[in-house]
This record gives C-alpha cells, sequence and structure tokens, in this order.
C-alpha cells in the first residue's frame, strides 16, 4: 500500500517512521522535537480555518480561567458569563424591540381585530391592510429574534471540539456528579438507572427562558412562538442528550443568564403602556 510499484526483483524498499503514542498537545506540538505533532493536532481542532481560530481563542479563554480558579466547569461558566456580556447590547436592543412591538401589538388589537372580522375571507385583503395600518402607526417588527442563536452556534461547535480533542479536558470533573466534562454526565436515578441529567436540566432552561419572552399579540404567531418554546428544547435535549457534559454546561448557564438578564432589563427599562387604539363604532357596525 505505502509504494506506488512493487520493487523489481532483487530490490528492497525501505520506509522509516515516527510513532508516537500519547496525548494530542498543543503545547507539546510546540515543542521542537514534536513539531511532527502540529499537522495533527491543527487537524483536531476543525478543517476551517476561522472556526480554528476561534478555538484557539476560546482555548487561551478557559486556560486563563481555569488558573484562577482550578475547576474548568467554573471556567466554562466564566466563559459563559464573559460572552453574555459581550452581546448584552445587541440583547438589549433585541428584548427592547420585542417589548416595543408586543406592547403596540396590544395597544392596535382592537383595530386589527375589527379588520380580522372585516376581511375574514380574503386573508389577502386582511395582511395588507394589516401592513398599511402598521406602517401607518409605526411599527416595525422586532430585529433579529434568533441572532443571538446564531451568533453563539459556532463558540457551541468551537466548545464541542475544545471538549472532545484538547487532552487538558479529558476526564476534568466539575461538581458532584460530573465527573468529566469530555463526556456525558451520569447521575444515579430510581427506577431509571443512570440518565444524563445536564440536558434535561438546560432543556427545562430553554423553556422557561423562551416562555418569558414577550408574547405577539396575534394568535398564529403567539401559538408559533409557544410550538417552538417547546419544539427547540427538545430538539436540543435530543440532540446533545449524548454530547460532552461541559457542552450542556455552557447552554445551561447561558440559559440562566439569559433568564435573569431578561428581568433585569424589564425592571431597568420597562415599557410604556399605551392604551388601546379605539375602533369607531362605524367601523364596527361595518366590520
Amino acid at each position: 500500500l505505502l509504494a506506488a510499484t512493487p520493487p523489481a526483483p532483487g530490490k528492497s524498499l525501505r520506509w522509516d517512521f515516527n510513532v508516537y503514542a500519547g496525548p494530542i498537545d498543543g503545547k507539546l506540538a510546540a515543542e521542537p522535537d514534536h513539531a511532527y505533532l502540529k499537522p495533527v493536532v491543527e487537524e483536531r481542532y476543525g478543517s476551517i480555518t476561522w472556526l480554528r481560530w476561534i478555538n484557539h481563542a476560546l482555548l487561551a479563554v478557559l486556560r486563563v480561567f481555569h488558573a484562577g480558579t482550578g475547576n474548568w466547569g467554573v471556567s466554562i461558566i466564566l466563559l459563559t458569563l464573559l460572552v453574555r456580556i459581550l452581546l448584552f447590547p445587541l440583547n438589549r436592543v433585541q428584548q427592547s424591540s420585542m417589548q416595543r412591538y408586543a406592547a403596540a401589538m396590544q395597544r392596535l388589537k382592537p383595530q386589527l381585530d375589527a379588520l380580522k372580522a372585516k376581511y375574514k375571507n380574503n386573508m389577502r385583503k386582511y395582511n395588507e391592510e394589516q401592513m398599511a395600518i402598521l406602517k401607518a402607526e409605526g411599527v416595525r417588527p422586532p430585529l433579529g429574534g434568533c441572532l443571538l442563536i446564531f451568533l453563539q452556534f459556532p463558540i457551541w461547535v468551537s466548545l464541542f471540539q475544545i471538549l472532545r480533542s484538547n487532552i487538558e479536558l479529558r476526564h476534568a470533573p466539575f461538581i458532584f456528579w460530573v465527573h468529566d466534562l469530555s463526556s456525558p454526565d451520569r447521575m444515579p436515578f430510581p427506577f431509571l438507572g443512570t440518565i444524563h441529567l445536564l440536558p434535561i436540566l438546560m432543556a427545562a432552561a430553554q423553556v422557561i427562558q423562551m416562555r418569558l419572552q414577550p408574547k405577539p399579540a396575534d394568535e398564529s404567531q403567539a401559538q408559533m412562538q409557544k410550538m417552538m418554546g417547546f419544539l427547540m428544547p427538545i430538539m436540543m435535549l435530543f440532540f446533545l442528550y449524548s454530547y460532552p457534559s461541559g457542552l450542556s454546561l455552557y447552554i445551561f448557564t447561558s440559559s440562566l443568564f439569559g433568564i435573569a438578564e431578561s428581568q433585569i432589563v424589564k425592571r431597568l427599562w420597562p415599557v410604556p403602556v399605551v392604551a388601546p387604539v379605539a375602533v369607531p363604532a362605524k367601523a364596527r357596525a361595518k366590520g
């Protein structure tokens, strides 16, 4: 398999190999005697260049936190807090936009309900009239409902690769039943044997976080939000149930911080309550 053509009769071929048995460690690969490990290390951190840079940056941050705490689980929590702080201005704009939109839709609800009754057999005309009313009132849809999730998705992928490949986090314990952040957690549970509890807590926290989002005034949108608020956590639980517990810890902690953040935003920057727009009697009778 190593030679393109077999050796000629009476001739021989020779191959020299370097055999290494040990951890795939980036620090070790940086030494001159182990330079041959560098391509292997880089390959384990992903084939995409920009994602590889994220991997190295996250690992550097985790090492700084670990130097101060001595616990990789606490380091992941601090990394989560750092990411939430960096994304807070964008999240603040997004939550404010959602609150203003929900308040405006609630204010216009009587007018939109009358419009729906008037054009109940012509949804195309209803949508046109609804858009005209929203435009006249200066109401715009909220900014980027799933933007924060998409922004954090590269971090999830990067953290998964770090937990899978980095020797420093191998068999790294956290607290209680989490004995290895690079593998699924194992919690003894009566009658069920052993379960992975962190992904379940992660899904529960996501359900609570999504339920605390402002409710749309439109019934169909409210039903869609309610369905997605249940369906998405279930999908995350299904896909991440057997993944490294460190990834579930990150998403679980991020959801807890998100819950606290939404309550702080509501208390410090409440949206003014505006009275509903009254529908004229003629319009009601005509509808």
